[in-house]
């Protein structure tokens, strides 16, 4: 690519055209139609490097990719040495019961009629819209501004992420001036290997995603 990374890499509101050539082709709409793992080499004008890598989710979490990328990382610099954490793969860990045990129901997975699915609609009516990619950066300073404003006796401690999720949260609802009384749903990944008694090697698909009802 006839770019530097500097310029690549210039601080902006809106991304720089190039980075999209550096998306490896081949992605589908359906996930277990993509490959399971591409990667792209792009060569800069400054003898710079980037390392595009897609990995199918079916097959890591987010955990087991940085897992991956670490992994070869070590014996890129140290061919003839071993894996510093030898990954474990058995998804018997993840067998559901049997038989099923549903004890609340789980209305995320319930189908409606389209014509009555309040939610299905407005999530085709959003997709409609123009998107504008834009990249916004939180600091230690803004961060300690909206920790401030969320800060009570009762409730003191806040971790980052809280704090920025609940700031896009708000200015999401608000751009999309949404009625004070509907249900907005902030889905995100979360981590339950300690929670599931997992062992530190175990390498799987992406575990859950837990939806944050607000109001």
């Amino acid at each position: 690519m006839d770019i530097t990374a500097e310029e690549l890499l210039i601080p902006c509101m809106t991304q720089h055209k190039s980075l999209k050539k550096l998306k490896c082709k081949g992605n589908t709409k359906k996930m277990l139609d993509n490959p399971l793992l591409l990667i792209q080499v792009t060569n800069l004008r400054c003898g710079g490097m980037i390392l595009f890598i897609s990995l199918n989710h079916v097959l890591l979490d987010g955990t087991g990719i940085s897992q991956f990328l670490n992994d070869w990382a070590h014996l890129t610099k140290n061919s003839n040495s071993n894996l510093t954490i030898k990954p474990y793969h058995n998804r018997e860990m993840l067998k559901i019961r049997e038989p099923p045990q549903i004890k609340f129901p789980h209305p995320v997975y319930i189908k409606e009629p389209e014509h009555t699915n309040l939610e299905r609609n407005f999530l085709m009516w959003l997709l409609a819209q123009n998107v504008v990619n834009t990249s916004i950066i939180f600091g230690a300073n803004e961060v300690l501004r909206l920790r401030k404003q969320c800060t009570t006796s009762s409730f003191k401690y806040i971790t980052d992420f809280e704090v920025i999720i609940a700031h896009t949260w708000r200015s999401v609802t608000k751009a999309l001036n949404l009625s004070p009384a509907r249900v907005v749903n902030i889905c995100f990944t979360a981590n339950i290997r300690k929670k599931l008694k997992f062992q530190k090697d175990f390498t799987g698909m992406r575990l859950f995603s837990f939806p944050l009802r607000a109001q």
